[in-house]
């Protein structure tokens, strides 16, 4: 009989009230004197949560490491628009689609929008010219800051962790060690293994990337590789830069007294 009831609403789609119409109950009034049970909006809507709450991990386990593919429709029923929001992805070459949520419309497009405005901003910047690794690391981590203060809306937690997991991939690059902005007294951009890594790194670009191509090597040169190496070290002291720095002209006014780097 619950089994029944839920189906009544999730798959023929009968209001709530439909358990106070006249016909339905009596139907249901002998099956409920027989069983011992009671049938009414409260009780099926109680039932409907519960079907949906173990529904809801099968669900997410068929969908966990596969490409989604997010719908979005819109609906309007008694008065009230609604979006009923889907993903459609496949399992052994078929098409398998399913509807996770409902929404009022217009606060779930209010809180769509809040989220994302900062990502949509971050995109539009990055597409104006070219930008540099370090400038784009400087966008990302500005939007995530944006994302992080909307603690009350519900995109806020999963999207702020989707762009840290993806700014993580970036913190063992050389341009960002070079950079003053991220790399100063105390950063916890780079862990001292990371530190070491990209060290290791620009050494042996120097000296088996460079040397090839233009001849020498590095033991060869004016400077040693421990000497190298302690010009590398020293960058972890130098003064925080703003996020406005001209890294560029930073380097290119150390062309003389830093002609490795």
């Amino acid at each position: 009989m619950v089994d029944s009831s839920i189906k009544l609403v999730a798959y023929h789609h009968l209001p709530l009230s439909c358990f106070e119409w006249e016909g339905l109950r009596q139907v249901f009034d002998p099956l409920e004197a027989a069983l011992g049970m009671k049938m009414n909006r409260p009780n099926a809507k109680g039932h409907i949560n519960q079907a949906v709450a173990k529904m809801i991990p099968m669900m997410a386990s068929g969908m966990n490491n596969r490409l989604l593919c997010l719908m979005i429709d819109s609906a309007t029923r008694l008065n009230h628009h609604v979006l009923g929001i889907g993903v459609q992805y496949t399992v052994d070459g078929k098409f398998v689609t399913r509807t996770i949520d409902l929404a009022s419309s217009w606060e779930f497009i209010q809180q769509y929008v809040e989220a994302f405005k900062p990502c949509f901003i971050c995109t539009k910047k990055l597409q104006e010219a070219h930008v540099p690794l370090e400038d784009f690391y400087m966008e990302w981590l500005m939007t995530i800051c944006s994302v992080r203060k909307l603690g009350s809306n519900p995109f806020a937690r999963d999207l702020t962790e989707a762009l840290t997991n993806r700014l993580s991939k970036l913190h063992d690059s050389m341009a960002l060690y070079l950079d003053p902005r991220f790399n100063y007294p105390n950063s916890n951009i780079f862990t001292n293994e990371e530190r070491c890594q990209i060290q290791r790194f620009i050494i042996r670009t120097w000296d088996d990337f460079i040397t090839e191509m233009f001849g020498g090597s590095l033991n060869g040169s004016n400077i040693s590789s421990t000497t190298f190496q302690q010009q590398l070290k020293t960058l972890e002291a130098e003064q925080r830069q703003n996020t406005n720095y001209d890294v560029w002209e930073h380097w290119m006014n150390r062309k003389t007294s830093h002609p490795e780097l």
